[in-house]
């Protein structure tokens, strides 16, 4: 945050911390992300940030990332796209017959593979007990492409 605020502060333009939440909070604290939406919003203010060039920044990085998105996901099979969605909704028991069933996902064997492809082509990780998709703006494209 000190990092925003500073830069902005330093070429005479203004930006509260709410704005920089704001920033921090729809690149999901991924740092190439932060940093390339900051620097939008940077150039998008005269003297001081407001919603409409949050809005605006935040409407420019996703419309940056949709050719990149859009290939991966058109690229996936409809059971990769299946596993993306239950992801996508929170699932947490991916290997349960119901999620399995609920997705179309075939076998608990099927969804070992799919999440072993999605990891080998960088769409998600493992944290914990966690399965995350790593890319915050791939994240919000797919949110919007696959419902």
């Amino acid at each position: 945050m000190d990092y925003i605020q500073n830069a902005f502060v330093r070429t005479n333009k203004k930006i509260d911390t709410s704005s920089i939440k704001r920033i921090i909070d729809f690149s999901e604290n991924h740092p190439f992300y932060v940093q390339q939406l900051a620097g939008i919003v940077w150039q998008l203010t005269d003297n001081e940030v407001d919603e409409n060039i949050l809005s605006e920044a935040e409407n420019i990085i996703v419309a940056d990332n949709m050719n990149y998105a859009t290939e991966i996901i058109d690229n996936l099979t409809s059971y990769q796209s299946n596993f993306l969605r239950a992801i996508l909704n929170g699932e947490k028991q991916l290997y349960s017959s119901s999620v399995i069933n609920r997705y179309n996902l075939g076998s608990s064997s099927n969804v070992k593979r799919l999440h072993l492809t999605l990891q080998s082509k960088d769409i998600i990780t493992k944290e914990e007990e966690s399965i995350l998709i790593i890319d915050p703006i791939f994240k919000k494209i797919a949110q919007k492409q696959l419902f």
